[in-house]
Formats: C-alpha cells, structure tokens, sequence
C-alpha cells in the first residue's frame, strides 16, 4: 500500500511540524541527566526481524521522518553527523514497524532532542554510557491528524552487553553504539504503540496493559 497524496500532508508538511520546540528539547536534556544519574538501562534488544511482533490492529506504516537538525550532544559524547542519526533511526523503526500489514496508515515522527555516545578515555569511575533522547508522534492519515497531541518522550540509555560495566566507548566504534540505541528505540516505540493499540483497533476501544519485555537477541 503506497502513501496517499491525498494523506496526512505532504511529506514536507510533516516533516516542518515534526520538528522539536525549545521546551522539548529542554525536557529532554532534563530527562536524560536524571536517567543517566540513575543507572537506568534497556532490556537486550532481539532483531527485529525474527522477533515476534506485538499485535497493533490496522497498523500499516507510512511516513517515517526523523528530525536531528537542531539535536544537542550531551556531556562525553563522541561528535556524530545529525544525519548519520536520522538515517540510523529511519532504518531501524522501518525495520520493525515496517512488519505491520494493516490495513491503514499510520505515520511516525521523530525529534531527537539529545544524543550521547560513549568515549573511550573516560574515567572508569564515571561509568559513561550511550543514550538518546526522542519525542515521538503518530500522524493518521486517513483523519489527517496526530493520534497523541503532546509528543511522547522517550529515553534510551544503553542496553547491558556492550561493555556496560566499563562503557561502551572502549568495546564499540561510534556507528555500532548508534545502531544499538536506534534498534532500541525502534523497540520503544513499537512498545509504546502497543500499549496505545486501542487507536488501530477502531472507535471506542480502551488502552490495554504493557507489553512484556523481549530477550534475547
């Protein structure tokens, strides 16, 4: 099934409003200090590819638009391209919720707010681990509107397994923590929907519980 021409907007409509807004990205900064002051941490991500997908009704995925332009580096990251960021997660939220074979469009945006990727040569003592920090919306195209109108946050601190203990900067080059963090957050939002399931599953229905948590890869 093709994107309408006639859907949400023009892809360059929905990419101008998917755009971060300086409160956002402000909460995201928050957000992730707190996060990464508490040690938070992912379950291992499987690929998406072979895992059993959640249920999500209609769900068919139509635009994914990824926004890094105005995305701040936290505190010892190594430097990335915003791009290199944009691309990592277009690949990875299309691998995973590119699955679905519904019978609607549905499509995602994504702000990063804020990215760290861990560098070797920082004292062990600061543990320091890879995170992202997103602000995620779903668009439907058939009612031409946002299915949540405040944006959803969603915070990645990396998965254990790849050097957590000491930091993932002496154990991975940069690219292989981004495709981590975005197989992750592809997870995340997979999760997220699911627990909103109730928009693909016509007027009416009510939210449902979380999903469990996937191992393994």
């Amino acid at each position: 099934m093709s994107v309408s021409a006639d859907g949400a907007a023009s892809r360059e409509g929905f990419l101008r409003r998917a755009r971060p807004t300086r409160r956002g990205m402000i909460r995201a900064t928050l957000a992730l200090a707190l996060a990464a002051g508490g040690g938070l941490a992912g379950c291992t991500t499987p690929d998406p590819a072979t895992v059993k997908l959640p249920p999500l009704g209609d769900f068919r995925l139509g635009y994914v638009v990824v926004v890094a332009d105005e995305v701040q580096k936290g505190p010892l990251s190594r430097e990335v391209d915003p791009k290199t960021i944009e691309t990592a997660l277009d690949r990875a939220i299309r691998a995973r919720l590119g699955r679905y074979e519904g019978e609607r469009l549905y499509h995602v945006a994504v702000n990063v707010g804020l990215y760290v990727l861990a560098q070797p040569g920082i004292p062990l003592v600061l543990s320091p681990k890879s995170a992202l920090v997103l602000l995620v919306t779903v668009w439907d195209d058939a009612k031409k509107k946002k299915l949540n109108e405040k944006p959803h946050q969603i915070t990645i601190i990396e998965e254990p397994g790849a050097g957590f203990l000491v930091g993932s900067g002496y154990t991975r080059s940069a690219e292989e923590q981004l495709a981590g963090l975005a197989r992750q957050a592809a997870k995340a939002i997979n999760d997220w929907l699911y627990e909103n399931r109730h928009w693909f599953e016509g007027e009416g229905a009510s939210p449902h519980p979380k999903p469990k948590a996937e191992t393994g890869r």
